[in-house]
C-alpha cells in the first residue's frame, strides 16, 4: 500500500493558498486531495483523515472542520463558511449514484452535484470533491398543540368568566357549537387576509359590555363586534372591541391546523 503522510507533515511541507472563496484550495481541501491522491480508496482515506487530524483541522484562516460522517460511500465534512455552503462532500465516481441515494435517504435533501458546487470533479477517475450543505436549509415545520394557544377565558388581567360573561358570549359559543369559553382560543392580534379573501362570512354579532357588574372580573373587552367566517372546514371569528383588542378566535381543536396553514401562508402571531 502506498504510504500516506500524516496531515501535519503535509502542512509543514506545503505553502498553502489563502482561502478567498469556498471554492479556493485552502489547507483543508488540499489535505483531502493529498490523501485521496494516494489511491487507497475512500474507506481507508476516511480512516487516514481521522488519524492525521485533518477532520479536526482548525486553522487561523480558511475552512474549519467542525463535524464529519461517512456512510461507506460518501464522506461529509461540516465547515464554517460565509459563502452559503456548509460542507465538503467527497466520493468516488464509481459510487456517485450510491452517494446520492444514501445522502437523500439519511439527510432528507439531495446531494449537491451541480457544476457550481464542484471543487474537484472526477480527478483521474479517483474521486470527486464538491461543496454542499451539512443540513437542509428548509426549516422543519413547527408542530402546534392546543396548549400553545390562549383560551378566550383567559382574556384580560383577571380572566373572563362568570354568569355575565357566559350570557354575553352565549351567541358566539352557540355559533361555534361549543359549550364553554375554554373551547375557543385566540390566534393572535390580527385576522388573516386569506380568510377574508377565500372564506365565507356566515354570521356576525354585536356583543354589549357587561362593564364591572362583577368587580372581581370586569369585562376586559367592552362592546365587541364579531364576524364569523368559514374557511377550509373551520369556523374563524374576527374580533374587534372597544379597547382595540383584536384577534382571531377559533375552536381549540382547530387551532393547530389553522396555525400550521397560516405559518406557511402569511406568518403567524400567537397570543401568549
Amino acid at each position: 500500500m502506498k504510504h500516506v503522510k500524516l496531515f501535519e507533515a503535509f502542512l509543514a511541507s506545503q505553502k498553502l493558498n489563502p482561502l478567498n472563496e469556498f471554492l479556493s484550495k485552502g489547507a483543508l481541501v488540499d489535505g483531502i486531495e493529498k490523501i485521496m491522491d494516494s489511491g487507497i480508496g475512500i474507506k481507508k482515506a476516511y480512516d487516514e483523515m481521522k488519524k492525521s487530524g485533518l477532520l479536526d483541522f482548525n486553522p487561523p484562516k480558511g475552512l474549519i472542520a467542525l463535524e464529519h460522517d461517512f456512510n461507506g460511500f460518501l464522506i461529509r465534512i461540516k465547515t464554517a463558511s460565509t459563502y452559503g455552503y456548509t460542507s465538503i462532500n467527497v466520493w468516488e465516481p464509481k459510487d456517485k449514484k450510491k452517494a446520492e441515494e444514501t445522502h437523500k435517504k439519511e439527510h432528507g435533501f439531495p446531494l449537491d452535484t451541480d457544476n457550481d458546487a464542484v471543487i474537484l470533479n472526477d480527478y483521474h477517475d479517483k474521486y470527486a470533491i464538491y461543496r454542499g450543505q451539512w443540513e437542509s436549509k428548509k426549516k422543519k415545520a413547527k408542530k402546534y398543540k392546543v396548549s400553545d394557544f390562549l383560551p378566550l377565558s383567559e382574556s384580560g388581567d383577571y380572566g373572563l368568566g362568570g354568569d355575565e360573561a357566559d350570557a354575553k358570549w352565549e351567541p358566539v359559543l352557540g355559533a361555534f357549537g361549543v359549550a364553554n369559553l375554554d373551547d375557543l382560543v385566540w390566534l393572535g392580534e390580527y385576522f388573516p387576509e386569506i380568510v377574508e379573501e377565500e372564506g365565507k362570512e356566515v354570521k356576525s354579532f354585536s356583543l354589549d359590555s357587561f362593564g364591572d357588574k362583577d368587580p372581581n372580573r370586569p369585562d376586559p373587552h367592552g362592546d365587541v363586534d364579531i364576524s364569523i367566517y368559514k374557511w377550509k372546514g373551520m369556523l374563524l371569528a374576527m374580533h374587534d372591541d372597544d379597547y382595540r383588542y383584536s384577534g382571531t378566535l377559533c375552536k381549540a381543536k382547530d387551532a393547530p391546523k389553522l396555525a400550521s396553514l397560516l405559518a406557511d401562508d402569511e406568518g403567524l402571531d400567537i397570543y401568549e
